[in-house]
């Protein structure tokens, strides 16, 4: 049964479109899947069951249970039900009710659309021609399903990228003219890079410290102490706070790429098929918050007047230091592939046509120490009373240290396996 008809049985009438119909006739929608069978009929290629078993088993191997992750056991059990030929357990069920409808997003061509004049007066079908890095990531990371029946030709400067999202991707056959962009392979299954995190806010600035108390008349015409100093501002201003400690990578996740027809190469400087992959990177780390700021001194007390005297106002009060910048947050860590790549290839092709290029997800860098606080102005002189002088000016505090730098993330997350068969 094609996809079309699958859709057709789930209530899509044929050709049409929830999120929009291409020029070729290529048709995107999105279909709630109610149950593990609907999703068994949409994911089935016409394997055998032993083949069925082995595709499974390519998709899965040497995939580790993150901790902390209770229902991907449940998860791996249901590919292997949907894809292979394991049976789910009531209690498999159960479990997995409140996760339905399932949703996919799916793109596939209506096989009876887009004719053109062929030779003789006959008629055939328009491939898919992509000249771009189409990206089919889900916002959501939920399935993507590409069934084309009529065929794909990646053009010069084309590929298909697949981020964080599980890849069903079947095509009649698929032809590569020139080359993918550089730094890109023909596939390319990927993770995503942890996500960038906020830097803390700044804290306030501390109350002007006390003013310097204000000169006295001793007695009537007679002056007394004149304007006492400002306080200095503290030794140091609130310290910035530690940055953030950056995000784990977001994971690959499965893919399967099933070529049914024929695998070709025109022009194309390598006649081979590059599936490259890199399971999710670890995040920057935060950066850490800058110092607060160094209090102000505070201001000299005002002299006296006296009559027909008065005396000297107080000297105004040093700033203070800036407070230290923030600790740099550390990097995030790569995370392992969440499922490996399997690539069908037809009967007779070699495998050694598809070359796999896995690279490790790294660690996340850290991210950049919080800069010191701006240093404490100072505070005012006091005013001189009469027949005096104004109090003495003083500068301002230090800018505060920067903070401590942060240290890379420590795990390495490690790509998919590729498996490539020919049936």
């Amino acid at each position: 049964m094609s996809v079309s008809e699958i859709l057709s049985s789930l209530g899509v009438p044929e050709g049409t479109a929830s999120d929009g119909t291409a020029s070729d006739g290529t048709v995107q929608t999105r279909i709630n899947l109610h149950n593990e069978t609907q999703l068994k009929d949409l994911l089935d290629i016409g394997l055998s069951p032993e083949q069925r078993s082995q595709h499974a088993g390519a998709l899965l191997d040497g995939i580790t249970v993150p901790g902390g992750q209770p229902g991907v056991p449940l998860l791996h059990r249901l590919i292997r039900h949907v894809i292979g030929n394991d049976e789910l357990s009531d209690e498999d069920r159960a479990q997995l009710a409140p996760a339905l409808p399932i949703t996919a997003h799916v793109t596939t061509q209506a096989p009876a659309g887009g004719p053109v004049k062929g030779p003789g007066g006959g008629t055939k079908q328009l491939p898919m021609q992509v000249g771009y890095v189409w990206d089919v990531s889900t916002p959501d990371g939920s399935l993507k399903v590409i069934d084309l029946p009529n065929g794909i030709e990646l053009l010069n400067g084309g590929c298909i990228v697949a981020r964080s999202t599980p890849l069903h991707f079947t095509c009649a056959f698929l032809t590569r003219e020139g080359a993918p962009p550089a730094g890109y392979g023909d596939f390319n299954i990927l993770g995503a890079t942890g996500a960038p995190v906020p830097t803390p806010p700044t804290p306030p600035p501390a109350a002007q410290a006390a003013a310097g108390a204000p000169g006295q008349c001793s007695s009537a015409g007679i002056a007394g102490e004149g304007g006492g100093p400002g306080s200095p501002g503290l030794p140091q201003g609130t310290a910035g706070a530690a940055g953030l400690a950056g995000s784990n990578g977001i994971a690959s996740a499965i893919a399967t790429i099933s070529i049914r027809g024929t695998l070709s190469f025109h022009a194309a400087p390598k006649q081979q098929l590059v599936v490259a992959t890199q399971s999710g990177p670890g995040g920057q780390g935060g950066d850490g918050g800058q110092g607060g700021p160094g209090q102000q001194g505070g201001n000299g007390g005002n002299g006296a007047t006296c009559d027909c005297t008065g005396n000297n106002g107080g000297a105004a009060g040093p700033g203070g230091k800036g407070g230290t910048g923030g600790r740099a947050g550390d990097g995030g860590n790569g995370t392992a592939a969440a499922g490996n790549i399997a690539v069908l290839l037809p009967r007779g092709t070699s495998t050694s046509v598809v070359q796999a290029v896995a690279t490790p997800a790294p660690p996340g860098q850290p991210g950049n120490p919080g800069p010191g606080g701006p240093s404490g102005a100072a505070g005012q002189p006091g005013a001189a009373g009469k027949h005096s002088t104004a109090g003495a000016t003083a500068g301002p505090g230090p800018a505060g240290d920067p903070g401590a730098p942060g240290n890379a993330g420590t795990h390495t997350g490690a790509a998919a396996q590729v498996t490539v068969t020919s049936s």
